[in-house]
């Protein structure tokens, strides 16, 4: 699946849209319909705050303003789960351990480890030398340093 951003487009809501139509076209089903329009109660429509819901033109656009809602809600949880504080330094200790470490990675190594860490210089020189852990037969990952 691509990245739920990616997914946030009229593009690919129409992709989507159209596989729905198809495949209710294939398997004889019923199109999708808008739901019956239902009036508010007598008591409700006289009221001040109450208000009238939207009513949508079309199946296709109620459905659009659903998925795109729903999409968002996907990408904020996501965020929400994957975007913590800690998750950085994680992705960091990763990045030492396959070899694959960035420059910018240098900097989170010396601010959150700073007791262990002398200088900017003896970092980069540890974390070169830990490329001799690495198995003679496997190809070493190459250094962002």
């Amino acid at each position: 699946m691509a990245h739920p951003v990616h997914v946030r487009s009229d593009e690919k809501w129409e992709e989507i849209w159209q596989h729905v139509i198809s495949r209710s076209t294939e398997l004889d089903l019923e199109m999708p319909q808008l739901p019956r329009v239902r009036r508010l109660p007598k008591k409700l429509e006289q009221s001040t705050t109450a208000t009238a819901s939207h009513q949508f033109q079309n199946i296709e656009s109620k459905c659009k303003v659903s998925y795109f809602e729903l999409v968002d809600l996907l990408v904020a949880e996501l965020d929400r789960c994957f975007n913590q504080p800690g998750m950085n330094k994680l992705l960091v200790i990763e990045r030492v351990l396959t070899g694959t470490v960035q420059p910018d990675d240098i900097d989170v190594i010396m601010n959150s480890y700073s007791v262990f860490i002398t200088s900017r210089s003896s970092l980069i020189r540890q974390l070169e030398s830990l490329s001799d852990l690495f198995d003679g037969d496997r190809p070493r990952p190459q250094k962002h340093i």
